[in-house]
């Protein structure tokens, strides 16, 4: 279990942090001197197990729990008591505390409270995960189906008539393994909002789906507002959360209905992020027959042939402009993008290393899993970039001058804030546009995506502090914005065929 510990007597708390270290496998990640501090790093690191003195300055122990369940933060509780305050102890039951310890706490008892609390949380994972299995199984196979799916019945608590509606959100964005933390923070937002009593969360399969599984009778207009502004905008994933809703009578459509959801994400393509999709957004008329410009590909295979790279880069804007943000169906958009990019490289009859040949790989089958126009775009850049770099030897300037105030406040916002979350839907609400708009707007004033942009700020400062300190990889990449090391191993060795390690060893050699 992951156990907070708070506690305003430091030797008290100090040895119960010994006694759980040395003699379990339970692992204490924080410990607070009063119940305000424990509030927040419960907050950050929501633990298994909270272990937690009543009388305390600044803010009690009950208080705090109480504070915690107004919050929909569900945590199991042990309370640490002296004789005076038992009695007060017992009285709040109500808040469903696991245990209540007399101070001077002994080992066994400790010990033996841990292991109760313990056997309660495995159960409650059991539970969990036996609906998570079941939803499994039934997406997964067609023969276990007529047994499977009563068992789910059950588990879910329907009754005959009952309509269940369903929500699948797939993040778009970048990073590790998202739904897990959509599936926690989602939980904790329907817990938080009173009228979704009959709601569950479960993961699909994949990283970035998961499935809202309601029996609310909630309108469609409602789950519209509810997943797109109250949802969303907790999540924070605005500007890269899509959301397709649909409704069933019976479990045995689940299948098929979570099929169709998930085809609807190729209708949210080219829409503004967050999107919601249901059947009147979702329509097969809405795309516009596209024809790939041959012409355009043989100007930039000779371009390319003579050395004109400016004229390249050119040439690549005209095809962003006329295929990439044209209303045509999504698969054909990225099929042509795809096929532009592979005519530039082979063109070049690049004649490079190995390791240099899989980042374009890799680049290049970016394209096909881009899921928005934005994605698609931005990734494009960085192949773009990549691919002129490599001929040029000279790397996309990211200080470029621009004359228009909306693009210079946002180029300005990413040099200032560089270690922050910054989104592009952010910076659109800041002057004023919408995240599309400014995307179109940043590329063409500065010659690369505002994705492409940040990245850039941030890897510069990155390159520049591996090379001048001693800092550790991890404290680097926080410092430049990036909470996952193995996110940004990933994209510094994508932007320079290195990983950090190996850049800062060639530095130091070279020096």
């Amino acid at each position: 279990m992951r156990i907070v510990i708070v506690e305003d007597e430091i030797r008290i708390r100090n040895g119960l942090e010994q006694i759980i270290t040395k003699m379990t496998e339970h692992q204490v990640v924080a410990t607070a001197v009063d119940g305000e501090e424990g509030l927040e790093v419960i907050y950050e690191q929501l633990p298994d197990l909270v272990i937690s003195d009543i009388r305390m300055p600044r803010m009690d122990g009950i208080t705090m729990l109480e504070k915690l369940r107004e919050a929909g933060i569900e945590v199991y509780t042990i309370f640490l008591t002296g004789y005076s305050e038992f009695e007060y102890a017992r009285a709040s039951l109500r808040l469903n505390a696991e245990d209540y310890l007399l101070k001077p706490v002994g080992v066994e008892t400790l010990l033996d409270a841990l292991k109760k609390t313990e056997e309660k949380l495995l159960q409650r994972q059991e539970e969990e995960i036996s609906v998570q299995q079941l939803i499994s199984a039934i997406l997964s196979t067609n023969t276990e189906r007529d047994k499977t799916i009563p068992l789910l019945k059950r588990a879910l608590r329907l009754t005959e008539g009952d309509s269940i509606s369903l929500a699948v959100l797939r993040f778009c964005g970048d990073g590790e393994n998202p739904a897990e933390r959509m599936r926690t923070e989602a939980e904790i937002i329907l817990k938080e909002n009173g009228t979704f009593s009959r709601s569950s969360v479960y993961l699909l399969p994949g990283e970035r789906e998961i499935l809202l599984l309601s029996t609310d009778r909630h309108s469609t207009a409602y789950m519209r507002n509810f997943c797109l502004h109250q949802l969303a905008q907790s999540l924070r994933f605005d500007g890269e959360l899509m959301v397709s809703y649909g409704e069933i009578r019976q479990l045995s459509e689940l299948p098929g209905c979570v099929a169709e959801l998930e085809k609807r994400f190729l209708y949210g393509f080219g829409m503004e992020k967050p999107a919601f999709l249901d059947e009147e957004s979702a329509r097969p008329d809405s795309f516009a027959e596209i024809v790939y410009p041959s012409k355009l590909e043989q100007q930039v295979r000779r371009q390319i042939r003579m050395g004109n790279f400016e004229e390249v880069w050119d040439l690549g804007q005209q095809f962003e402009k006329e295929i990439m943000y044209s209303d045509g169906e999504p698969g054909v958009i990225k099929e042509y993008t795809f096929r532009m990019m592979t005519a530039a490289i082979q063109a070049a009859e690049m004649d490079v290393e190995e390791k240099t040949q899989n980042i374009f790989h890799d680049l290049i089958s970016n394209l096909i899993t881009a899921d928005t126009r934005l994605q698609l775009v931005e990734r494009s850049q960085i192949v773009w970039n990549k691919f002129l770099e490599k001929q040029t030897g000279v790397l996309p300037v990211v200080q470029k001058q621009t004359d228009n105030e909306a693009v210079r406040i946002v180029a300005e916002m990413i040099r200032r804030n560089y270690a922050e979350d910054i989104s592009l839907s952010e910076a659109a609400r800041a002057v004023g546009f919408t995240p599309e708009h400014l995307s179109r707007l940043f590329a063409r004033e500065m010659g690369i995506t505002f994705s492409s942009y940040l990245t850039q700020c941030r890897l510069n400062i990155a390159k520049r502090l591996l090379t001048e300190g001693n800092q550790k990889i991890y404290e680097i990449a926080k410092e430049v914005g990036y909470h996952d090391t193995k996110y940004f191993n990933r994209i510094f060795r994508a932007e320079t065929g290195k990983t950090p390690m190996e850049y800062r060893r060639q530095s130091l050699w070279e020096n």
